[in-house]
C-alpha cells in the first residue's frame, strides 16, 4: 500500500505580546546642549496653543486627493501641529507631500509611519522584508540588525523620521527585539514599539486626532480642572522638540525626488531580504527524514496548492526540480472535484502540499479553516 507524504510550507507571520523584561528595554536617549538649546530656543517662541499642538500628530494620505490635502495643511498652518502619520499610498507622491507640507509650516514636522517591516509594508512598489514571527526563526541575529539598519535607511529616504512599530515581537525574542530596533535607532531613526494605538494619557504623542481645535480645548479644560499642569505641557513639547532636533529636524532638509523608486528597492535591500527569508525557513517535523525528498527520477511526485485556483509559484520552483503533477483546491472545490482530486493523488508516492491565504492572526487559526483540516 502507498502511503501519502504530505510536506506542509508554511510561510506563518503572526505576532506575540509577551512582557519584556527591564533589562532588555532600550535605554532613554540623552540630549546634547545644542539639542537642548534649539529647542529651549523654538520653545520660548510658541504661545500655550501651539505647545500643545507639538504633541499632536494627524494622519495622512498620499492617495486621498486635493481635499484630504488641503485638510492637513490648514491644520499645518493654523495650528502648528508637531507632525504627521503616513499610511498607505505612493511612494513618489508620499515624498512630494512631505516635502510640501514641511514648506507650509513654520515649524519642522515630525514624519512617522507604521511599518514593522519598512516602508514597503505602506507604500506601493517597495519591497517588503519578512514580518516578526518570521525574524524571530533566524539563528544568525546579525541579520535581525542589518534589516534595522535597511528599514532606517529606507525611512530616511522618505523623509521619515520616525517608526511606530505596533507589533515587534521577534517570537518571544527580547534581544532580538532589541538588536532590531537598535538598527534602526543608530542610523537616526526613532523607534517606538508596540501596540501605539493604545497609549493612556500621560505619553508625549497624541496619535490620530480627528479633531485638532477640540483636541487643544480639551487638554485646556484639563489643566483647569487640575488633572494636569501648564509645566506638563511645557515638558512635553521641550521633549517633542528635543526628539526634532535627534532626528535632523534642527537642520532640515527637503526629499531629494530623483531615483526614490529605485533607491527604496536597492540590491543591498533585496539581498538582505533574500538573506533573510532563506534563514527564516524553518522544518518543523522531518519525519522519516523526508526532507531532502532523495531519488527525483523514479519518486512520482504531485504538488497540491490549497488555497489558489492557478499554478502558484511554489508550484513551479518543486517543478524546477523534477517532473511533478499539480493540482490545486480552493473553497470553491465541491464535494465531487474533491473526491476526485483524493483519487487522483492516490497514485502519487509523495504528495507536497502548499498552504495559502493565510493569517498572520492566532485568533483567525492563521487562515487554516476546518474544512481545510479535514481535507488534509
Amino acid at each position: 500500500m502507498k502511503r501519502h507524504l504530505p510536506c506542509i510550507l508554511l510561510f506563518l507571520i503572526f505576532s506575540t505580546n509577551p512582557l519584556f523584561p527591564q533589562k532588555h528595554l532600550l535605554p532613554i536617549p540623552t540630549f546634547s546642549d545644542t539639542i537642548e538649546s534649539w529647542s529651549d530656543s523654538i520653545l520660548h517662541t510658541l504661545s500655550f496653543d501651539e505647545r500643545i499642538a507639538q504633541s499632536i500628530m494627524v494622519y495622512a494620505y498620499s492617495d486621498k486627493g486635493i481635499r484630504h490635502e488641503v485638510e492637513i495643511t490648514d491644520l499645518i498652518r493654523k495650528y502648528k501641529i508637531g507632525g504627521l502619520l503616513f499610511f498607505p499610498g505612493n511612494p513618489e507622491k508620499q515624498a512630494e507631500l512631505t516635502n510640501f507640507y514641511q514648506s507650509q509650516s513654520s515649524l519642522p514636522l515630525l514624519i512617522a509611519t507604521g511599518a514593522e517591516n519598512g516602508p514597503g509594508l505602506r507604500l506601493d512598489n517597495v519591497i517588503e522584508f519578512p514580518y516578526q514571527m518570521s525574524l524571530g526563526a533566524i539563528q544568525d541575529d546579525s541579520l535581525v540588525y542589518q534589516l534595522g539598519i535597511e528599514i532606517a535607511k529606507q525611512n530616511k529616504r522618505m523623509g521619515i523620521h520616525m517608526n511606530l512599530i505596533q507589533v515587534a515581537d521577534t517570537n518571544s525574542s527580547p534581544d532580538k527585539t532589541a538588536m532590531y530596533m537598535n538598527g534602526m535607532q543608530e542610523s537616526g531613526i526613532l523607534a517606538t514599539t508596540k501596540y501605539f494605538p493604545g497609549f493612556l494619557a500621560g505619553y508625549d504623542l497624541l496619535l490620530f486626532s480627528e479633531d485638532v481645535p477640540v483636541t487643544i480645548e480639551e487638554i485646556k479644560k484639563a489643566i483647569a480642572n487640575n488633572l494636569i499642569t501648564r509645566e506638563d505641557i511645557d515638558n512635553k513639547c521641550r521633549k517633542m522638540l528635543e526628539y526634532k532636533a535627534l532626528a535632523g529636524l534642527n537642520k532640515y532638509v527637503p526629499i531629494r525626488m530623483e531615483n526614490i523608486g529605485k533607491n527604496l528597492n536597492s540590491l543591498s535591500a533585496q539581498v538582505l531580504n533574500y538573506k533573510l527569508i532563506e534563514n527564516s525557513i524553518t522544518l518543523l517535523i522531518n519525519k522519516d527524514r523526508i526532507i531532502p525528498v532523495k531519488r527525483l527520477d523514479t519518486t512520482k511526485i504531485a504538488t497540491l496548492f490549497i488555497g489558489s485556483e492557478h499554478l502558484t509559484e511554489f508550484q513551479e520552483t518543486c517543478n524546477k526540480y523534477t517532473r511533478i503533477t499539480n493540482f490545486n483546491r480552493t473553497e470553491k472545490t465541491n464535494d465531487k472535484q474533491q473526491e476526485k482530486i483524493l483519487q487522483q493523488l492516490d497514485s502519487f508516492n509523495l504528495v507536497i502540499v502548499g498552504l495559502g491565504n493565510l493569517s498572520q492572526h492566532a485568533y483567525r487559526n492563521f487562515g487554516i479553516t476546518d474544512d481545510t483540516k479535514d481535507f488534509l
